[in-house]
């Protein structure tokens, strides 16, 4: 496939110099929206070469004259055909679009695309120039998930495995093969295409959150996520006979730190782990825990049936378990404590 490359992309950022045009005298709404258009930005090195979901500014706050303004953006983008979900795209809570651009066919070359964002406020209008990438086929052939995991960040990946949520409906789900899981970022688009244990394959672009998902969480492996195909109907059971072994102890000994020299990235990785299955009550919560003998533990973070744990680990409260879980990420809670946070995927009384 033949890429055009164009200057050094030194730049993070697109719109750096907007050329804006504007509709309305100079009156206060058009100050707004002039400022508003400002603001909006595209990652350049995300979406340079476009192979999955984009996300678009679709609100736009502008403070002036100690008033605060809220300002909508709508987007316009070339070839039109290729992006007609901008018609329909629905602005999210977090003030952006997820908008999932028709790419080309594998094999087909890569296609130039632009997007000029408006912004619109009170009858005024203000307009970027335009934010231009080219639209990437998905090339990628079929890896496992430990190949896709260390892949380098933006390449094309495509996975086959079981389906697992990850925390709910809200931001996406694991795909599992007995090489690991990686976790795949998709803003709830994958709701209805499939149910938790069901083979899938998936592709889109590898990735690696860094408090994207969610704002405690540090560099978490994923994919994202471009389109997933039901392989075969489940329910499957995740495959673990490749975990690894590990105690509560050596989990929390593992680096919390990115920028350490001995830190390593563990999220996706199976480890069985045998210890108490234990709960805390604080009084207006339920936490479920990995804890060792000497009461250190790890959090437990969710299940595929939506029941909670109070209902699905009621008979294990207090025994020793043989479990085997996903670490997911690295978390900071409420009180600054920094631990690796974990989905369980299957649990029994220790023999």
């Amino acid at each position: 496939m033949k890429k055009f490359k164009i200057f050094a992309l030194t730049a993070t950022l697109a719109f750096g110099g907007l050329a804006m045009t504007s509709c309305g005298g100079n009156s206060k709404a058009q100050t707004i929206v002039n400022d508003a258009i400002k603001r909006v930005r595209v990652d350049m090195n995300s979406y340079y070469y476009l192979s999955g979901q984009i996300q678009l500014t679709a609100k736009q706050t502008v403070t002036i004259d100690e008033g605060t303004f809220i300002v909508d953006i709508t987007w316009e983008g070339t070839p039109a055909e290729r992006w007609t979900a901008l018609s329909t795209a629905v602005a999210q809570s977090d003030g952006k679009y997820y908008v999932d651009p028709i790419l080309p066919a594998k094999g087909e070359e890569d296609i130039p695309y632009s997007l000029v964002a408006t912004a619109t406020y009170e009858g005024k209008t203000a307009k970027s120039d335009s934010f231009e990438g080219f639209l990437v086929a998905p090339n990628s052939e079929l890896m496992t998930v430990a190949e896709a995991k260390a892949a380098e960040e933006g390449t094309p990946v495509t996975v086959e495995g079981i389906a697992k949520t990850a925390f709910g409906e809200g931001q996406g789900f694991y795909v599992c093969d007995s090489t690991g899981c990686i976790f795949n970022y998709t803003k709830g688009s994958h709701v209805g295409k499939f149910s938790y244990g069901d083979k899938i394959r998936v592709t889109g672009n590898r990735t690696a959150n860094s408090k994207t998902v969610n704002n405690q969480s540090v560099r978490c492996l994923q994919i994202e996520y471009l389109d997933a195909a039901l392989v075969e109907k489940g329910p499957f059971e995740i495959p673990t006979d490749t975990a690894k072994t590990a105690t509560v102890d050596e989990i929390l000994g593992w680096s919390k730190d990115p920028t350490d020299s001995n830190f390593v990235n563990h999220t996706g990785e199976l480890i069985k782990v045998n210890a108490k299955i234990a709960a805390y009550r604080p009084g207006t919560y339920v936490q479920w825990e990995l804890m060792d003998d000497n009461n250190s533990y790890v959090n437990f973070y969710s299940t595929d049936s939506g029941a909670t744990y109070d209902e699905v680990l009621a008979d294990y409260e207090n025994k020793e378990c043989e479990v085997y879980i996903v670490i997911h990420d690295i978390h900071t809670s409420n009180s600054g404590k920094v631990n690796w946070r974990t989905v369980p995927l299957k649990w029994s009384l220790a023999a």
